[in-house]
């Protein structure tokens, strides 16, 4: 990922128009980051959540003003947002209110320790995306990213996401369209145990003391045979499910 930034101080004379040489970097660099996606509710009311157009802002760095680089949709406290493990991106409504605050994907604030069931961190792998078939496919390189799916605000309360752990949802299971090379030889596989020990293993991350997700030394959300006892899954047509529909196998 890379956000090229520059800026320079001039003093204005009228009735001259001077060039002004504007060298950029990219401020990103140094910073390590991880990309990633927060998919789910926010609820700002027992069970309700905002609905309308949100900002995309950049901060280059402090003391700098940000700059709204997109835009973005959510419908009653759903969307999914994309964002990074430093908080080089803030998010706004269209009058500059803060909304969805502190959303970087490495922020364990995102993840209440007394709250496990209601939210997970999954980790996937660089790798190759599929696309077409019937014998013309081609394989787009994907960077390796982090997940964040759940409930989040001040009314998110004891909801549960869930994943199967079922035979078929088991570290034999192929994350849909995704391999570790540009061909289908070597398919990224799914772990629901938390460990993600495999270089092309997607895995719901565990907590420790640097890493983020679920309570701690368990892994977040609900591994479960049933999803009758869930508020939403990763797996289904509608919430989170067609928000983290690339998990399906």
């Amino acid at each position: 990922m890379e956000f090229y930034y520059g800026d320079v101080a001039k003093t204005l004379v009228g009735g001259a128009n001077p060039d002004v040489a504007i060298s950029l970097s990219n401020v990103a660099a140094s910073q390590g980051l991880v990309e990633g996606m927060l998919h789910g509710r926010f609820l700002t009311a027992p069970n309700a959540g905002p609905t309308g157009r949100y900002q995309y802002r950049f901060t280059p760095s402090a003391g700098k003003p940000s700059m709204v680089i997109h835009h973005g949709e959510v419908f009653g406290g759903w969307t999914h947002v994309f964002n990074l493990s430093t908080p080089l991106l803030t998010f706004t409504k269209l009058d500059g209110t803060p909304i969805f605050e502190n959303v970087f994907n490495s922020n364990p604030a995102l993840h209440d320790p007394s709250k496990p069931k209601r939210t997970m961190s999954i980790r996937v792998p660089q790798g190759y995306a599929e696309r077409g078939g019937g014998g013309s496919s081609t394989y787009e390189l994907r960077t390796g990213r982090r997940h964040i799916v759940g409930y989040f605000g001040p009314h998110a309360g004891d909801r549960a996401v869930c994943y199967q752990n079922t035979a078929g949802h088991s570290t034999t299971s192929k994350v849909n369209y995704y391999f570790m090379g540009q061909s289908n030889a070597v398919p990224v596989l799914w772990n629901g145990s938390g460990t993600g020990s495999a270089s092309n293993e997607a895995y719901i991350e565990k907590v420790s003391s640097t890493q983020v997700g679920g309570a701690s030394g368990a892994i977040g959300g609900v591994g479960t045979s049933s999803l009758a006892n869930c508020d939403d899954d990763i797996e289904d047509g509608g919430g989170l499910g067609r928000a983290a529909s690339e998990f399906e196998d």
